[in-house]
């Protein structure tokens, strides 16, 4: 049996619970390394130094005891126990790595048994002391006195020993009492919880980072997709439909004059023909429009509302930025869908008389704005439709990866108007 105590610690649940997020599927040491790195990470971002101090301090005023601390992290590569910081009368020399075993010294012991140590007077002390290896030398550089009283406390995260917290008393006849196990007990807690929690939120945001990437990559598969049936309706059902017109025209040559009926319905076959052509080229247009690519995102806009006045009765309009710089080819996809999505709503649903496309770029934001004089709708009903807002919510999903917003104000009998702010690119790349 030790001469020194060891005494029992609580942990928790909301600190000693597993975090759910993104580690399904995995195999129990995969998760341990996953989230051990990751409470290491939070553990080196929060403020340790101030904690210490904050600790020394309210243990120093409570006990009397305590002149120096010793914050000490766990160390997942080596798998020892490295000192963090220090503060008290011991220093560290430049160049010296203070690090310790499982079950060497307290801070490995603490690691090892799970618990909380106190040791008072020079028995228990040494007792302590014999578990280090090269504890004289370790002294000496650091000329620190001899301790004469131990306190020492694990941190643990996720059921996980990832720090200990040690504080000596080098005062002849100094001891630590419960009450001071106590408090520095609770202190750990505390130190425990920011690590926890940091932890949690960095679950949080490579949870956020995942989804983004897979809805980036979704919509990426959407547009290659749109550009591959361009191009097989542009080469293969255009061409097959250019040769049945050519056909039906030759057809046409080889009928007598006399049959005037025959030639009238290879006429109107021929017409159709050609009408089914131009149907499919404003698809593979809409699908891909291929002057995005080359012209850019205003002139492929202003293309698009002319294209559109063509065929439709209501009157559209587009006002372009003058200072617009040149975008990113993704970025434009995007932005170009967003108000596509916008215009083809007016269209089908709203029975607006008009529909107008502003646009303007100012302090490093992209702001366009759609508004219909339509029938208006509720937003909040549509949306808590299922299956009535796939288009919303992709309008949504595209502005949030382009760190933007997209906002819908509407009302029935009111119109419609929708409004997207994006932040402009300024990274290097293709640009559009």
């Amino acid at each position: 049996m030790e001469p020194y105590r060891l005494i029992d610690i609580h942990v928790p649940r909301r600190i000693k619970q597993h975090p759910r997020a993104s580690i399904s599927g995995l195999s129990t040491q995969e998760k341990q390394t996953r989230l051990m790195k990751r409470a290491e990470r939070a553990a080196s971002n929060i403020e340790l130094q101030l904690l210490t101090d904050v600790i020394t301090g309210s243990v120093v005023r409570l006990s009397n005891t305590a002149n120096r601390s010793f914050l000490f992290v766990h160390d997942w590569e080596t798998d020892r126990m490295r000192l963090s910081s220090i503060n008290g009368e011991v220093y560290v020399p430049e160049g010296m790595e203070l690090q310790f075993s499982r079950g060497e010294g307290a801070p490995g012991i603490v690691w090892n048994e799970r618990r909380m140590i106190i040791a008072n007077g020079p028995d228990q002390v040494n007792a302590i002391m014999e578990t280090v290896v090269d504890a004289d030398a370790i002294l000496k550089a650091g000329r620190a006195k001899i301790p004469q009283a131990i306190l020492c406390c694990p941190i643990i995260v996720y059921d996980e020993v990832i720090g200990a917290f040690l504080l000596e008393g080098t005062k002849q006849g100094c001891q630590f009492t419960p009450e001071d196990a106590v408090f520095l007990e609770r202190l750990c807690t505390s130190i425990a919880s920011s690590i926890s929690s940091a932890v949690l939120t960095d679950e949080l945001s490579l949870e956020k980072e995942r989804l983004e990437a897979l809805v980036e990559q979704v919509f990426v598969a959407q547009e290659d997709e749109r550009l591959r049936i361009a191009r097989d309706l542009h080469d293969s059902t255009c061409q097959t439909l250019a040769l049945a017109a050519i056909r039906a025209s030759a057809c046409l040559d080889l009928v007598s004059p006399d049959q005037s009926e025959l030639r009238e319905e290879l006429a109107f076959l021929r017409e159709d023909i050609k009408s089914a052509i131009q149907s499919v080229r404003d698809n593979v247009a809409d699908l891909r429009p291929p002057i995005l690519a080359s012209h850019g995102l205003i002139a492929c806009l202003e293309s698009y509302v002319e294209d559109l006045n063509a065929k439709v009765e209501e009157a559209i309009s587009f006002d372009p930025p003058a200072n617009l710089p040149a975008l990113p080819i993704q970025q434009s996809t995007l932005v170009f869908r967003i108000v596509q999505e916008s215009v083809s709503n007016a269209l089908r649903h709203s029975g607006a008389n008009h529909v107008d496309i502003s646009a303007c770029a100012a302090d490093g934001l992209l702001s366009l704005s759609v508004q219909d004089d339509g029938c208006g709708f509720s937003p909040e009903s549509v949306c808590n439709q299922e299956g009535k807002s796939f288009g919303i919510t992709g309008m949504m999903e595209r502005a949030a990866l382009l760190n933007g917003r997209c906002s819908i104000e509407s009302r029935p009998g009111s119109g419609t108007l929708v409004k997207l702010s994006i932040p402009l690119e300024t990274n290097p790349g293709r640009q559009s």
